[in-house]
């Protein structure tokens, strides 16, 4: 990583050092060869591996998950931050699950009120099609990416096939190809389907925002029971 570019994500986290829900950047050292980052220490891996793990999440530890994915995203668009790399290798899990900090901004950008980019950056699974398409795009990229993630979340595999060559993958992203397959999910909630609908939307003017998918019915459902260790599996 370039100086430069790492100076722009030191500067991003910075920007949001007092949002619990984001990692946090404790100090920062440097020489004439290295620069030497310290974060904040969070015990419980990244959340891959505990999807990983599990294999599928009940709803009640996914919506828990979520909410701290949801308040860490609102805080940054708030500042005109768009992560651009959301994905569940980004987002760090607590011990307990009672948080889960987002981190890795090296893809990051802050953008005005009404100012749009069309750089294509991030994780080509969890691309928007905006992304893809190269057309000019804000922080609404990021929810499309939270919506394939809470689709990982309870299904434990990813709504469009990234085991694929590239171009039938973003083939499959644009023209909004993606399922809810009756074997995997006949026994989860309609209002959890309903969520990802309202993320998986083609048109970004018509997806979710991250304060408004705060107030989804299923975010707002219950609060999640305490979870024991090892077993949220669906």
């Amino acid at each position: 990583m370039g100086s430069d570019s790492l100076q722009t994500e030191l500067d991003i986290m910075r920007l949001v050092k007092d949002c619990p829900q984001v990692i946090s950047l404790i100090d920062v050292y440097e020489n004439d060869e290295k620069y030497y980052i310290v974060l904040e220490l969070v015990r419980g891996g990244d959340l891959l591996d505990t999807i990983l793990k599990w294999d599928r999440c009940r709803e009640a530890d996914a919506i828990k998950i979520l909410r701290s994915i949801l308040e860490a995203i609102s805080y940054c668009h708030d500042k005109g931050i768009v992560h651009r790399d959301m994905k569940p290798d980004n987002l760090l899990v607590s011990n307990d699950l009672s948080m889960i900090k987002l981190s890795d901004f090296g893809l990051a950008t802050v953008l005005g009120p009404n100012e749009t980019t069309n750089l294509t950056v991030g994780t080509r699974s969890y691309l928007s099609p905006e992304m893809i398409l190269k057309n000019s795009y804000n922080a609404s990229v990021d929810m499309w990416s939270i919506g394939c993630i809470t689709y990982v979340l309870l299904a434990g595999y990813h709504p469009f096939s990234d085991d694929i060559t590239e171009m039938p993958l973003y083939i499959q992203i644009v023209t909004g190809n993606w399922e809810f397959h009756s074997d995997t999910w006949s026994d989860i909630s309609e209002t959890a389907k309903d969520f990802i609908a309202e993320l998986l939307v083609i048109d970004p003017s018509e997806r979710m925002t991250a304060k408004q998918a705060l107030m989804h019915p299923w975010i707002r459902m219950y609060s999640p029971p305490e979870s024991p260790k090892n077993s949220p599996v669906a």
